[in-house]
């Protein structure tokens, strides 16, 4: 009994394998995309009024039902986005962290530190993970 087994590779096995190199690949690339662009809108749970911080072409704005409001703008320096305030002079060293979910704004005037800003599609998601006293 001299049987040699070939290790072969079925055409849907193929096919597995091609969508899952493809979908690591695809998720690599966007979240390296949102990694070097702020650009988007966020919620912030902890703000009073019902409104969002907008990320646009170098500008920070808070949008709500009655408009938007031009805050401050941010530049990129090094693997930080700085945020500088309407003078143009760096703020408090406030600075941001993009990633897929959201932005993290590091400050020292905030309480822990840090405040999680999750992009608006995913707000609802984050508001819970808040709610329970998750950590994103």
């Amino acid at each position: 009994m001299d049987e040699h087994r070939t290790w072969r590779i079925t055409k849907p096995k193929r096919l597995t394998i091609l969508i899952l190199f493809g979908l690591l690949v695809a998720s690599v690339g966007v979240h390296v995309y949102f990694r070097f662009h702020l650009t988007g809108v966020y919620s912030d749970l902890d703000m009073a009024c019902d409104c969002d911080w907008v990320f646009q072409d170098g500008q920070i704005y808070t949008e709500s039902e009655t408009g938007r409001v031009h805050v401050a703008t941010y530049t990129r320096s090094g693997g930080r986005w700085i945020c500088q305030g309407l003078s143009g002079e760096t703020s408090t060293g406030s600075y941001y962290e993009s990633s897929l979910l959201g932005v993290t704004w590091v400050d020292p005037q905030f309480k822990a530190g840090r405040r999680f800003l999750p992009r608006r599609c995913l707000s609802p998601v984050a508001e819970v993970l808040y709610n329970l006293h998750i950590r994103i």
